[in-house]
């Protein structure tokens, strides 16, 4: 089934939320309260609860909570290679951030600039190569890209000819397409052989010879106001986020970076809405950014241990 694309989402379908004003010592109890709430459901999910929400999170230097300042870092898998080379080496680790729109937004300099400051000593190289309103079957050349309306699979200029030890993913579109971008970052070319479009065979002069399992966090999908609560005609974002990815990330070896969770957590905490942190019912805010940054640099802190 096919999962909504990027850039489809009329910003007509969500409403602006609104705030109903309370006198200042209910509203004072009230927030007293909530933060401990937020304190406590957050710490299950391994992201440290800032003062307020993200609009301006706090640094997250070297401090005596450890390397990664008061960022706590990701339980559901194990530290990254790379994030380990980039922390006690000075060896290149090359990070690229790849997907659509959403990837583009700029979280991920919030991110970068954190994995500078957090290891000041490694050898960081980031870029991004997103493809705005480039869905999963665009990204392996079943359908064209608007922007240049050219019909190939992207993979082999956008990720194997960079050479990336770690990718960030994340990308709408169709389950079955996802699935063949998940096991080409493991694979590289072969695994689009028995792909049913023949424009998402690699031509000759795609191929990279000496293409090399990355490591890949694969990002669930942040929370919108459709899904959030979940509903039963968007029973397919559950499953594609909670069932799906999991599963392509322990077949192919790789992490579940859980935005959809840890998203759905922070907003249960704060008591807001999805359209609190998004400028139009799908692409992120100032504070939709600042979330999204918070969650991902859990999965790149590295903690030695003691």
């Amino acid at each position: 089934m096919k999962r909504c694309l990027d850039d489809a989402l009329p910003a007509s379908q969500f409403a602006r939320c609104c705030r109903v004003p309370v006198r200042a010592a209910v509203c004072t109890l009230l927030e007293m309260t909530r933060q401990l709430a937020i304190s406590l459901v957050l710490a299950m999910w391994g992201c440290s609860a800032p003062s307020q929400v993200p609009d301006d999170p706090p640094d997250a230097g070297p401090t005596a909570l450890g390397m990664c300042g008061d960022v706590a870092p990701a339980t559901n898998h194990e530290p990254f290679a790379a994030i380990r080379r980039l922390a006690t080496t000075h060896d290149e680790v090359r990070i690229l951030v790849w997907g659509q729109s959403i990837s583009a937004q700029d979280w991920w300099l919030e991110v970068r600039d954190w994995l500078r400051t957090t290891y000041p000593d490694g050898n960081l190289v980031m870029e991004n190569h997103s493809r705005g309103a480039c869905s999963s079957e665009c990204l392996v050349g079943r359908y064209d890209w608007f922007t240049d309306g050219v019909t190939e699979n992207r993979l082999p200029g956008d990720v194997y000819a960079w050479h990336p030890d770690l990718i960030l993913f994340n990308v709408y579109g169709s389950d079955d397409d996802y699935a063949y971008v998940i096991k080409g970052f493991a694979q590289g070319c072969r695994a689009f052989d028995d792909h049913p479009a023949s424009t998402a065979h690699c031509r000759p002069d795609q191929i990279v010879a000496d293409h090399r399992k990355p490591e890949v966090l694969l990002q669930t999908d942040h929370r919108l106001p459709s899904n959030f609560p979940i509903t039963p005609e968007e029973e397919f974002q559950r499953y594609h986020n909670e069932e799906l990815i999991p599963m392509l990330a322990s077949t192919y070896g790789f992490a579940v970076g859980d935005i959809w969770r840890g998203w759905g957590a922070y907003l249960e905490a704060h008591g807001d809405r999805p359209s609190e942190y998004l400028e139009d019912g799908l692409h992120l805010n100032e504070r939709g950014n600042a979330l999204m940054a918070s969650l991902i640099k859990r999965d790149l802190c590295y903690r030695p241990a003691p």
